[in-house]
């Protein structure tokens, strides 16, 4: 079996919760999705399936000095963590399991669950895409006048929306 992630920090947590659990008979191997190229594996996790700095893709920007030196990026958007993506997702033999977060999840996890069974917490799951920036996902908070959805890039879009007071949920 194969773990990998984007990067090693996110394997990290789950390599502690694994071994805590003892030897399952399996063997299992930690790798960075990179270090995975070549490799297979009956099965394969794909986890730190999240939006953000160190999410998949990656939200780390590069140093400006570098791109003064690459050629110009690709119109098509994450078009090299996506083929890094691909990477991860094609090391499996028999199955691939996609480990995301619920609140704040990677667009490719979304991506891929628009045409795939995805299960998250036990229940099915479509994350909201925000109306306004359509860059964001629409996440649940809390605030002094109640709950309430928010763009997790909130800062930067301000759109909110209200709860569904007949179902408690969004859209």
């Amino acid at each position: 079996m194969l773990v990998l992630a984007r990067y090693n920090r996110c394997l990290t947590s789950l390599r502690r919760v694994l071994q805590r659990r003892g030897d399952s008979g399996l063997t299992v191997e930690f790798l960075t999705a990179h270090a995975a190229k070549g490799l297979e594996a009956d099965y394969v996790i794909v986890t730190g399936l999240r939006a953000g700095r160190f999410g998949f893709p990656s939200g780390v920007t590069d140093d400006p000095l570098v791109g003064r030196v690459l050629p110009a990026p690709e119109p098509f958007p994450h078009a090299e963590e996506r083929r890094l993506f691909y990477v991860a997702l094609t090391r499996a033999r028999t199955r691939v399991y996609l480990l995301a977060d619920a609140d704040n999840p990677s667009p490719f996890a979304v991506e891929v669950a628009a045409d795939a069974a995805v299960e998250c917490r036990g229940q099915p799951t479509a994350p909201v895409l925000c109306p306004a920036c359509s860059t964001g996902f629409l996440v649940p908070r809390t605030g002094s006048r109640g709950p309430f959805f928010a763009c997790e890039f909130r800062a930067a879009c301000g759109h909110t929306e209200d709860v569904c007071p007949a179902c408690g949920g969004g859209r």
